[in-house]
Parts: structure tokens; C-alpha cells; sequence
């Protein structure tokens, strides 16, 4: 018993002594102004300024400048991609570099980032200053975009003045003006650069602008062209007074240019300088004013010996009825879209006086019997293999005999035409004896009209697949799947085939 109560009056006084130990330490280091060795030596020794010491390295400036620029260029990217006005007052590159110092040290020394860039009504000079100063010689992508009367509503106009005459009054639209040659200029330089450029303009001013910029410097990497002067939104001001005349642009000088669209606008017709070395070649919504000749229609669209798609949407040629038609081939041509309105049936007419030997895609969109019958004069038709049709029920009459022209038709995209009729075409297996896929739009099939035109189907056709509505077999929200699945087990089409068996 004194034992144990001996060994506990030590331990006590032990612990009693330990304490006493670590106290008299704490008030020693609290008299000294020290830290304990375990923590971090402070970079501030008292000799300097703090303010001129730099921080410790945060979460920003730890991530290595690669990871930062590709997932910079990725945003960049997406957003360019969901651009579709062309206006904003700051690009994704601007949002980027006021995020933090770092970030914007790591774009202005990439030139990559500075390959887009738009200069429009809002775009300010500075910007662009410094976009030329940063770019480089890297090849760009340039959209010039001038249209006012766009602008001013969607920042300046108030509700109630969207129904006036004129967006913006003439000092307001000469500023602006001033503002697109000051920012022509800077950009000049870089035209040499260019490899893609759309240059969209809606008045008068800001074309004879940019021709009066452009007219004498040459492009000779540009490969792409897109050249729009469309009506301005909610003004009467147009650009039809400039192209009566097609004007030069680029001083004739294209050497790489593949690819032109031209959107209510021309250019010199038949120019191999313009049209010599294209594949691809698109001509949509021409002014009245802005029609070819029919020999400078048939310049064009023949003047490249490589050209592989022609795209006519709207738009028309100055034709005198009775006159003489040349004929024409174009050896290169694979794909010919037509989209049909009032003003094309000339530009139509004429077509059907050309030769494709090597066309295998057609597509025709709102044809009605007029264009149907152009259509099947066209020549050379033997070889489509891929036909696309979309378009009024009053057209539908010339399918079958359209179809007839096409003994090696492959793939059927068909959207827009009565299931009833759809179904009148697969019955006959001598119809199209070479269809081997088709196509079919959902817009006006239920699950009915489909099961009809399934069903349809002759067991002798050639048909090995059907995609219905990008590849799902579905019917209408308003049908269910299982509805759709117990009529499919009962189409002989699919119990021939278990590929497409429910």
C-alpha cells in the first residue's frame, strides 16, 4: 500500500514538473517573438518591404500554361461555334483575359488564339489593333460584318421605336462608317493571311467601304469565301446599286480559293480568277439586278475543271424567252443541290441543258411540276446514286417518272411527301429495282403512315434498310413504342430480315 501510494505521488509530481517545463518554453518564445520549428520560415525577415515581396504561388498560377491553353482553346472553339450573330462586344478570348492577369499573359502570347476574329459595327478599334498586333502571320478566319440596322436593335432601339422607317439617322450611320474604314485599315495587313472570310454587308455604305478597302490587295491563301450584301433588317437602304456591275474584290488575285458562296451578291461571272479553281461553288438569293447573262450563268458554273458541288438556291439568269440555249458539260460535277423558288425556273432551264457525267447526289427541295419537269430533262441522270427529295405535295406526280431516269439509285431521302404515296412507291418492286436504303422524314409520319409504308414493302425489292427519323424506329410522341413494336413483328419486311426485328 505505501508503495503504490509512493509510485503516485512521484507520477503526479512528474507530470506537475512536465507542465511547469512547457509553460516556461511558451513564455520564452513569446518574449523572443520566435515561431516553433515546425512552422514555415516567413518570407518577411524585417530588411524588406512587404509590398515588394512576391505572394506565394495560388491555385492559378500552380496549373502548367499548356493545360490552361488547350482548355482555353476549347471554350474559344465553342463559343465561335454558338456565334451566330456575329455581334458581341466581347469575345470569349476578352471574357478569358479579364479573368486574372495570368490568363490574359497566356492568350497575347498565343498566337493560335487570334486566328477567328469578327469586326463589326460594335467591334472597337483598340481591339482590333491589338488582334493584328497578336496574330501574327498565322493564317485567320475573318467574319467583317457590317450591318446597322441589326446593331441598333438589339442595343439601342426601345420597344417602341421598332416600327420606325430608318434604324439610325445619317450621322449616326456615317460614325459607324467611319468607325468600319478605320478598322478596314488596320486590318489590311493582314489580308495575305486570310484563309477563310465572310464579308456580310446590308447598306450601301459599308459595302462601297469595304470594296474601296479590298479592291487592290490580294489574297493569296484564301481558300474560302463567303460574300453577302441580303437586304438590311427593317431599312430600305439595299445594296443593289453596287451590283448591277459584279465588283472586283481582292484585286482578282485567288489563287487558293475552293470554295464560294455568294448570298445576294456577285462577282465578275466566268472570271477564272474567282471561279476557275473551285469545288465547291454556292449561289443563293441573287437580286434581280444582280442576274447573269446566260453565257456568263454558263461561265460560272463551268469555268472550274475540278468543281464537285454546285448549290443553287433561288435566284435566276437573264433569259429572253426563244433564245437559243449552249449546251455545256461539266466533267468534275458530284453533287448538285436545288433549291427551287419563282426567280430560279430560268437558272433551272438552263441546267437542263447541261451534261454531268460523273453526278452521283441530287437533291431537290420545294420542286413543284414546273421544276419536276426541268428536273427529268437534265442529262446524264443514270448515274445518281443518292437522291434527296423534300418539297409540296403538288410535285409528287413527277416522282415516279423522275425515278425512272435513275436505274442506279442506291439511297432515297424522302421527307415531306404523303405516307400514302411513299407507300405506292415501294409496292412495285420494278419502281427503283437498285434502292437499297431510304430515308424517311418524321415531320408528317405518325406511327400509322409508317406502318403502311413498311408494310408496303415488296418482299422482291432490294431494300436492306430503312432509317426513320435519324436512325431510331419510333413513332410520334403521341404513339407509343410498344404501339410501333407490335405493328413492326407484323411487316413481312422486317421478319425477313432479323437485323430489324422488334
Amino acid at each position: 500500500m505505501e508503495q503504490a501510494a509512493s509510485d503516485s505521488n512521484d507520477g503526479g509530481l512528474g507530470d506537475n514538473l512536465m507542465f511547469l517545463e512547457m509553460e516556461e518554453a511558451a513564455n520564452t518564445s513569446d518574449n523572443d517573438n520566435s515561431l516553433p520549428d515546425l512552422m514555415p520560415p516567413s518570407p518577411i525577415d524585417g530588411s524588406e518591404d512587404p509590398e515588394t515581396v512576391p505572394p506565394l504561388p495560388g491555385a492559378m498560377d500552380m496549373v502548367p500554361a499548356e493545360l490552361w491553353l488547350h482548355i482555353f482553346l476549347e471554350i474559344c472553339t465553342e463559343a465561335l461555334a454558338e456565334d451566330a450573330t456575329f455581334l458581341q462586344h466581347l469575345d470569349a478570348r476578352e471574357v478569358i483575359r479579364l479573368v486574372h492577369p495570368r490568363f490574359a499573359s497566356i492568350i497575347d502570347a498565343a498566337p493560335e488564339f487570334w486566328t477567328n476574329f469578327h469586326v463589326s459595327c460594335s467591334t472597337p478599334p483598340d481591339y482590333v489593333e491589338r488582334h493584328v498586333a497578336t496574330a501574327g502571320n498565322c493564317q485567320l478566319d475573318v467574319i467583317v460584318m457590317f450591318d446597322p440596322d441589326l446593331l441598333y436593335r438589339l442595343n439601342f432601339l426601345s420597344p417602341n421605336d421598332e416600327d420606325e422607317d430608318d434604324v439610325a439617322d445619317d450621322r449616326e450611320l456615317s460614325d459607324l462608317v467611319a468607325d468600319a474604314v478605320a478598322c478596314l485599315q488596320m486590318i489590311l495587313p493582314t489580308v495575305p493571311n486570310w484563309k477563310r472570310a465572310t464579308i456580310w454587308c446590308t447598306t450601301d455604305s459599308f459595302l462601297l467601304a469595304v470594296l474601296n478597302a479590298f479592291a487592290r490587295v490580294p489574297a493569296p491563301n484564301l481558300e474560302y469565301l463567303l460574300f453577302a450584301c441580303p437586304p438590311a433588317v427593317g431599312s430600305r437602304r439595299k445594296c443593289d446599286s453596287l451590283l448591277i456591275n459584279p465588283p472586283n474584290i481582292f484585286n482578282g488575285d485567288l489563287p487558293a480559293l475552293r470554295q464560294l458562296r455568294l448570298y445576294s451578291a456577285s462577282l465578275p461571272w466566268g472570271d477564272g480568277n474567282y471561279f476557275g479553281r473551285l469545288t465547291y461553288l454556292d449561289i443563293q438569293s441573287l437580286s434581280r439586278l444582280a442576274w447573269p447573262s446566260v453565257e456568263d450563268f454558263i461561265a460560272a458554273i463551268s469555268a472550274s475543271p475540278v468543281l464537285e458541288v454546285l448549290v443553287l438556291t433561288g435566284g435566276g439568269v437573264k433569259f429572253e424567252p426563244g433564245a437559243l440555249l449552249p449546251s455545256f458539260v461539266i466533267q468534275s460535277l458530284t453533287t448538285l443541290k436545288l433549291v427551287y423558288t419563282p426567280d430560279s425556273k430560268w437558272a433551272m432551264w438552263v441546267l437542263a441543258q447541261g451534261s454531268f457525267p460523273s453526278l452521283i447526289n441530287l437533291t431537290c427541295i420545294d420542286f413543284d411540276n414546273l421544276a419536276w419537269s426541268y428536273t427529268e430533262e437534265l442529262g446524264l441522270l443514270s448515274g445518281i446514286r443518292d437522291l434527296t427529295i423534300s418539297g409540296p405535295v403538288n410535285g409528287v406526280d413527277h416522282i415516279p417518272a423522275l425515278l425512272r431516269h435513275l436505274p442506279a439509285i442506291v439511297t432515297l431521302d424522302i421527307s415531306d411527301v404523303p405516307g400514302f404515296y411513299l407507300a405506292s412507291l415501294l409496292a412495285d418492286p420494278l419502281q427503283c429495282p437498285t434502292l437499297r436504303g431510304l430515308r424517311l422524314g418524321r415531320e408528317d409520319l405518325t406511327a400509322l403512315t409508317t406502318y403502311v409504308v413498311l408494310r408496303s414493302v415488296d418482299p422482291r425489292n432490294a431494300l436492306e434498310w430503312i432509317e426513320y427519323d435519324h436512325g431510331l424506329l419510333y413513332p410520334l410522341s403521341h404513339f407509343s413504342y410498344t404501339m410501333f413494336a407490335t405493328l413492326a413483328r407484323r411487316i413481312p419486311f422486317f421478319d425477313s430480315r432479323p437485323e430489324f426485328r422488334v
